[in-house]
């Protein structure tokens, strides 16, 4: 894995995309395709630093043992898998679309030099 830098779009998956904003503030956008061809964006800004430590073991205890083995096994960019995983779990601000250019037109025009 590959630390983010600040300020700068990482893709961590097909359809999933990262951007440091600060030591503990990630901008995360992620695609989800249903298989009516509809897309679900996930786009938002998870600030770990308004996470307990009890939130931050729940959040990731469907993906790893806990918070410790999750900093074992993913060292420095620890922080940004959690973001991840934040942005993952999010239902509440997803923006439902009928298809994938619906998609690509949204980020567009949100984010010109990232498509």
């Amino acid at each position: 894995m590959m630390q983010t830098n600040m300020r700068e779009w990482v893709q961590t998956d097909e359809l999933q995309w990262v951007m440091r904003i600060s030591e503990d503030t990630f901008q995360v956008i992620e695609v989800t395709i249903l298989a009516d061809q509809h897309c679900l964006v996930t786009d938002m800004e998870v600030d770990l630093s308004l996470f307990t430590d009890d939130d931050l073991e729940k959040q990731v205890s469907g993906y790893y043992d806990n918070l410790s083995h999750l900093k074992e096994v993913c060292g420095a960019d620890w922080k940004q898998i959690v973001a991840e995983i934040v942005a993952e779990q999010n239902t509440e601000d997803r923006i439902n679309f009928t298809n994938t250019e619906a998609v690509k037109i949204h980020l567009r025009k949100k984010y010109r030099h990232l498509f």
